[in-house]
C-alpha cells in the first residue's frame, strides 16, 4: 500500500510481499495459462521441419587397445584438427556426391555441428535435414569419409563409433521452438500477473489488517471482530470481546462510559450488539445509548410505538406517552427512566426523530448529568453515534465518555474515510485506540501473527 505525507510516498514493501505470497496460486495458474498459450500458438508457425541426427565419437588418434592419461591427451589434442578436416571442403564435396545431394558445399556445412564433451576425447557429430532418413545418412557418410582423410593426411586411427546415428521421429525445431515459446508466454504472463498484484496491493485504498490501521490512522488495534459465520465462528467472536473486555479492565481505572464511532453510521451496530452480549452473559448491567438524531430511521416498532402514541394522545393521554432522548436533553423531563426501554434484558435508549440543533443537546448540561446517571446506574454505558460521514455529534460527547474506539471494517473502509475520521480526532481519542470488524478468521500462521491474540488461536492469560 501507498502512504502519502506532505513530502514523500513511503511504500509498503512487506505488505506487497504479503500480497505476492497469498495470491501466488494466480501468479502461478497465469504462468501456466501463459505457457499453455505460448506454446499453442509455436505449434500452429508454419514452418518446415527440421530432423536432427547425432552419433558420437570417441577419437584418439592412435592405435591402442588400452586408454591411458596420454592417449586422452592425444585425442583432446587432434580434436581440433579433426574438425578442420570434417567441415573441409573435400570432405563435404565427396559426401554430397556419394549420397547425391542436391546441395552446395557451403548449405551442407551449414547443416553439421559438432560438440566435444568436456574432460573427455569424445565428440558429438550432428547433421541437419529436412528428411530424417537422410539426416541419419549425412552423419554416417561424414564419418566415414572423414575418417579415410583424417588418416590420408594425419596418419590417425579412425574415430571408434560409440553411439550410432538413428533417425530422429520428432523435427527438433519444432520441440524446441515450443519450448521456448511455452517459457517466453509462462515467463511473460507470470510477470504479469506479479505486476498486476503488487499494483493491486500497492494501490489498495481500503483497510485490510492490523498493519493498515496502525500505519494509516496511526493508531493500535485494541480488538477485532470476527466475521460472524454462526457457529464456526461463535467462540471466536466470544474470545474476541474477551480480550477487548481484559484490555478495558487491564487500565488502572475500567472505562465504564465507552463510545463508538465510526465513518459509516453502520459500521459498528453488530460490534456493539456482540459487546453488550458479552457482558450480560458475565452478569454486567449495561446501557446502550443511541445518540443518533440525524440520520434517524424508524424500526418497525417504533412505527408501530408512534401509532400508539397518537391513538393514545386521541384519547387525552398524551401525557402517557414514551419519552425519548431528546426529551430529557430538552429539559421536558428529569427522570432517566423515562426515557429507559428495556429489549432483551438491556436498558436503551435512543431518539425518536431528526432534530436540528442536536450538537448542541448532546454538548448541554441535561447530557453531562444523563452520562452522570447512567453511570452510577450501570457497570457499562456504550455510546453508538451517528456516523461522521452524517455529522460531527459524536465529538459532542467526547468529554462525558471515559474512552473513545475508532471502528473500521475490514475491506469497506477506505483509507480517505480514515483520513476523514481522523483528522477531527482530539488528543483523548487518539489514545483509546481502533477496533477492526469483519475479520475473516483462518488458522493460518499469518493470521495468527496478527490476529492470534485477539481471537484467542493461542494461549493468552487474562489480564
Amino acid at each position: 500500500m501507498l502512504k502519502e505525507t506532505k513530502d514523500f510516498v513511503m511504500i509498503d514493501l512487506t505488505g506487497a510481499i504479503r500480497a505476492v505470497a497469498k495470491r501466488f496460486w494466480i501468479i502461478l495458474l497465469c504462468a501456466c495459462i501463459g505457457a499453455g498459450a505460448g506454446a499453442g500458438y509455436a505449434s500452429t508457425i508454419k514452418t518446415t521441419p527440421m530432423y536432427r541426427s547425432t552419433a558420437k565419437l570417441y577419437v584418439t588418434g592412435v592405435y591402442s587397445a588400452t586408454v591411458s592419461s596420454s592417449s586422452i591427451a592425444a585425442g583432446q589434442a587432434i580434436l581440433s584438427s579433426y574438425y578442420n578436416i570434417l567441415e573441409s571442403r573435400p570432405v563435404l564435396t565427396t559426401v554430397i556426391e556419394t549420397l547425391g545431394l542436391n546441395m552446395t558445399y557451403s548449405q551442407l556445412k551449414s547443416c553439421i555441428s559438432e560438440k566435444s564433451i568436456s574432460g573427455t576425447c569424445m565428440v558429438n557429430i550432428s547433421a541437419v535435414f529436412a528428411d530424417p532418413e537422410w539426416a541419419k545418412a549425412i552423419v554416417d557418410e561424414l564419418i566415414k569419409i572423414s575418417a579415410q582423410y583424417s588418416y590420408d593426411i594425419m596418419g590417425m586411427a579412425p574415430p571408434v563409433v560409440v553411439e550410432s546415428a538413428s533417425a530422429p521421429t520428432y523435427p527438433y525445431n519444432i520441440e524446441s521452438r515450443v519450448k521456448k515459446y511455452a517459457v517466453y508466454g509462462g515467463a511473460a504472463a507470470g510477470l504479469l500477473a506479479l505486476i498486476f498484484v503488487v499494483f493491486i496491493s500497492l494501490t489498495d485504498k481500503k483497510i485490510r489488517d492490523k498493519k493498515s490501521v496502525e500505519w494509516k490512522a496511526d493508531m493500535e488495534v485494541k480488538a477485532v471482530l470476527p466475521h460472524d459465520k454462526g457457529e464456526k465462528t461463535a467462540k471466536y467472536i466470544n474470545n474476541a470481546m474477551r480480550y477487548f473486555y481484559s484490555e478495558l479492565c487491564s487500565q488502572e481505572e475500567t472505562p465504564r462510559v465507552i463510545t463508538f464511532v465510526s465513518y459509516k453510521d453502520s459500521e459498528k451496530k453488530k460490534l456493539i450488539k456482540e459487546f453488550t452480549k458479552f457482558l450480560t452473559e458475565i452478569g454486567k448491567s449495561v446501557a446502550v445509548v443511541n445518540t443518533n438524531m440525524v440520520s434517524f430511521k424508524k424500526d418497525k416498532n417504533a412505527v408501530e410505538n408512534d401509532a400508539d402514541n397518537k391513538e393514545t394522545g386521541k384519547k387525552g393521554n398524551s401525557k402517557n406517552a414514551k419519552k425519548m432522548l431528546e426529551d430529557y436533553l430538552k429539559g421536558e423531563t428529569n427522570n432517566i427512566e423515562d426515557i429507559i426501554e428495556e429489549k432483551d434484558g438491556i436498558a436503551t435508549i435512543a431518539a425518536g426523530g431528526e432534530v436540528l440543533n442536536s450538537y448542541e443537546l448532546l454538548k448541554g448540561e441535561n447530557s453531562k448529568k444523563l452520562f452522570e446517571g447512567l453511570k452510577n446506574k450501570y457497570d457499562f454505558v456504550l455510546n453508538d453515534t451517528v456516523g461522521f460521514e452524517t455529522a460531527n455529534d459524536a465529538e459532542a460527547i467526547f468529554d462525558y465518555s471515559d474512552v473513545v474506539f475508532s471502528v473500521f471494517t475490514r475491506g469497506k473502509t477506505t483509507y480517505k474515510q480514515v483520513a476523514d475520521l481522523t483528522a477531527r480526532f482530539n488528543a483523548k481519542e487518539k489514545t483509546s485506540g481502533a477496533i477492526l470488524t469483519e475479520v475473516i478468521v483462518s488458522k493460518s500462521k499469518a493470521f495468527a501473527n496478527d490476529f492470534g491474540k485477539y481471537v484467542g488461536l493461542f494461549n493468552r492469560s487474562a489480564k
